[in-house]
């Protein structure tokens, strides 16, 4: 070393700097990127519908093309060499025949293999689906057809009389009922394959988001894993799920039990019975297996996770008449991996207690649930991450009070005042004037005391000080606020944001319907338009700042 300059020995016994000084080379901080609530919305809404909508039609279309390629083998093998076109022929007619009387089409393919629409086009030759006509009538090869001009020129002719069907497969399609319309054309033997991925990617961020599992846990999986728990009336109390936790544990993981919300079991329902065949014909114990049926394709799902939910997206996206289907952001589609679902759920859980996604399920009910299973299992970091969240969130949340004080966006309730002379502090000490580059570090850690006391509300947010607040008894812990109890209007840790009008006007609007009825008394009706008129005053200000 001596040569090229430098030092001539290793500092410090070859240990490196961050060990010297006892500081930790990574973050304490999750690096890991929360998904927004747009997408996961989105993401969360579409997978249902997988789960509960299109999974019967697919899983049915499965079964019945199984049933079409036994029939087919059996007719094969039992034909006779001779007169073989002949009979395909025959064949063929008598099964268009019968479609006719039902008022269907000649089978089209929804795509062409390998290249666009499967609809007829006289450059490209007609897209007519042999595949699936073979099967029907137990033909060995699309060639015996394709290649027969006798049999293609009777196609033309029973296509011009009866028309044409996108699909060809037998099995009904549901209404979509958001659209009130089919979710999709009849099935055909490609087709089948693609929807049964995406019902496979939806299945897995059901599960994935409402469970809280790490994907490791998640892919341990195996038949029969969720069990239903239920009262001495025969209620459904809970629904149990069994995996391995393999974080911090032996390599062979440990056995653990998640609670988890009916959705789930839905879910894990409709993968098992999408699982079954590949798992049966390669034997094979995980739910998370590879739906691809080529020698090449490995065995289970593994590292495929986050491509097939690439794929969902995607997929939907070519689904709906006005893409994407799944909100970009900043212009992109946003890049999913199976840690983030984890750390979005712990993030709502501890910030958004009582949001709801996907237009059903509110956070709190899945919350219950899921810490009710982490409690005291081998597996309870879950909790751990769900309060690193929650002071990340409630610091987050603080920030965006002050910028949109700062943008002229003032908050409303007793504790604005609070609220605002601390900004107006912070604002004349960082000299956060337009132009100005703000320095975030310095911000959040001037924030951070309000961070630690701020409590999101549905109707409300509390900037908790147990001095002052009404909400708590003589009896109770001063450690937080006791929701049931609170005054939104009279409690100076009371503060409400725009983000608060919508719920306080629907009971604005429910008390204008009581008022205009007949069954109230005067007495009752007096106290509902005092009331109404003090909600009224209590969002005037955030409806419209100059008041």
């Amino acid at each position: 070393m001596g040569d090229r300059g430098g030092i001539p020995f290793l500092p410090w016994g070859g240990r490196t700097a961050s060990n010297v000084s006892g500081r930790s080379r990574t973050s304490s901080e999750n690096t890991t990127p929360r998904i927004p609530e747009p997408v996961i919305g989105a993401l969360l809404h579409w997978s249902m519908r997988y789960v509960d909508v299109f999974a019967p039609d697919i899983l049915a279309a499965r079964e019945e093309l199984d049933r079409l390629k036994a029939r087919a083998a059996q007719i094969i093998a039992e034909d006779a060499r001779q007169t073989r076109h002949e009979r395909f022929r025959y064949r063929l007619r008598t099964w268009l025949e019968a479609r006719r009387a039902e008022g269907r089409g000649v089978p089209l393919w929804e795509r062409r293999p390998n290249t666009t629409r499967g609809v007829p086009d006289v450059r490209e030759g007609n897209a007519y689906n042999f595949r699936l006509m073979c099967l029907q009538i137990g033909c060995p090869q699309t060639g015996n057809l394709s290649s027969s001009t006798a049999t293609v020129r009777m196609l033309d002719q029973m296509a011009g009389e009866m028309g044409t069907e996108v699909g060809g497969m037998d099995t009904p399609i549901t209404l979509d009922p958001d659209t009130g319309l089919p979710w999709r054309e009849r099935f055909d033997t490609d087709s089948l394959p693609h929807e049964e991925q995406m019902l496979q990617a939806a299945c897995y961020i059901v599960c994935a988001y409402l469970t809280g599992m790490r994907d490791s846990e998640l892919q341990d999986m195996e038949p029969g894993c969720v069990s239903v728990e239920r009262s001495a009336d025969n209620l459904i109390e809970r629904y149990r799920v069994r995996s391995n936790v393999y974080k911090h544990r032996e390599a062979a993981g440990v056995s653990a039990d998640w609670i988890t919300i009916a959705p789930v079991a839905r879910a894990v329902d409709a993968l098992e019975v999408l699982s079954r065949r590949a798992r049966g014909e390669r034997d094979l114990r995980s739910l998370w297996v590879s739906l691809k049926p080529w020698d090449w394709t490995a065995d289970y799902l593994a590292a495929q996770a986050s491509p097939i939910i690439k794929m969902f997206r995607d997929g939907l996206d070519a689904k709906v008449a006005n893409p994407p289907a799944i909100p970009h952001v900043d212009g992109r589609p946003w890049h999913f991996s199976t840690r983030q679902f984890r750390r979005t759920i712990a993030w709502y859980i501890a910030n958004r207690p009582f949001g709801v996604i996907a237009g059903k399920i509110q956070y709190k009910h899945a919350s219950v649930a899921m810490f009710e299973g982490y409690a005291g299992a081998p597996h309870g970091d879950f909790r751990r991450a769900v309060e690193q969240e929650r002071a990340l969130g409630q610091l987050d949340d603080v920030v965006a009070y002050y910028e949109a004080y700062l943008q002229g966006d003032e908050p409303g309730g007793p504790a604005s005042s609070r609220l605002k002379q601390e900004f107006d502090h912070v604002r004349d000490t960082l000299g956060d004037l337009p132009g100005r580059i703000l320095d975030q570090k310095r911000l959040r850690t001037m924030l951070a005391h309000l961070g630690k006391t701020l409590h999101v509300g549905f109707l409300n947010d509390c900037f908790f000080e147990p001095a002052s607040a009404l909400c708590l008894r003589p009896d109770d812990k001063p450690e937080a606020p006791v929701i049931s109890r609170c005054s939104p209007d009279r409690c100076p840790n009371s503060c409400l944001t725009t983000r608060h009008v919508a719920p306080w006007r629907t009971s604005i609007e429910e008390g204008e319907r009581l008022l205009q009825g007949n069954t109230l008394s005067a007495f009752q009706k007096v106290a509902i338009a005092q009331d109404n008129d003090r909600k009224r005053g209590l969002i005037a200000h955030l409806e419209d700042p100059k008041l």
